[in-house]
């Protein structure tokens, strides 16, 4: 967890392992986000974190081996960054991926955040409702402009950058932006939107009540609300 105190954990590490992940059913994942088969990779991690600033690269190469249905490889690069601004963390994060090859969709890169639900977040879930952290149950990480839960946008390529500062006296809760977007081939129209979030440590939510590209039957100005586990 990246903590917003004077005291912050220092340490960096360099990660390289070999993984495989075998999806037999998708019966209790959304076919929006995920596909059956094996995926075989060679992941190389490295995470730095010194002070208020911490940092994040990865490179995941996916191989036609032990059984592998999918040959591709992915990078991803994060920068997370806090800042004093009117003696309150400014919190800054910037992320970058692209994919290349033949890889699933669980492998794309996603617009309203990381496709992967944490391992508690099944713990609220119905197991007879297939789960999607691309709707209200939400999970940090790629682009995470939090407004477009429910579109399940991805792409090959993505970028985002979040803005997030507590209000005055009230150090719970936080004012944020998000800005990016998601291609395969063509850019498109930036896409962003802001809100207003309640941090309560372990627990989070948010209420991006704001955002530039709607659905067609969804208005600009509208209350959505996303839950986010951390412990």
């Amino acid at each position: 967890n990246f903590e917003k105190d004077e005291n912050h954990f220092k340490h960096n590490i360099v990660n390289v392992s070999i993984n495989r992940d075998q999806i037999y059913d998708i019966a209790y994942y959304d076919s929006k986000d995920y596909e059956k088969g094996s995926n075989s990779t060679l992941l190389f991690d490295w995470d730095r974190l010194l002070n208020k600033e911490k940092e994040h690269f990865n490179i995941k190469i996916g191989q036609r081996v032990f059984g592998s249905n999918y040959p591709y490889s992915k990078i991803t690069m994060e920068l997370e960054n806090l800042f004093p601004v009117l003696n309150r963390w400014f919190h800054f994060r910037i992320f970058g991926g692209i994919v290349r090859g033949n890889s699933p969709q669980q492998e794309a890169v996603y617009l309203s955040g990381s496709v992967r639900p944490t391992s508690f977040a099944y713990w609220f879930v119905d197991p007879d409702t297939k789960i999607s952290t691309q709707e209200n149950l939400h999970t940090k990480g790629d682009a995470n402009l939090r407004g477009y839960l429910g579109q399940h946008l991805k792409g090959k390529n993505g970028v985002g950058v979040n803005f997030e500062i507590p209000v005055p006296g009230l150090s719970m809760i936080n004012l944020f932006s998000d800005i990016g977007n998601v291609w395969d081939k063509k850019f498109g129209i930036l896409k962003y939107g802001f809100g207003l979030g309640f941090d309560l440590k372990y627990i989070r939510i948010d209420f991006p009540f704001y955002i530039n590209k709607p659905m067609k039957n969804e208005k600009a100005f509208a209350f959505r609300w996303l839950l986010e586990l951390s412990f």
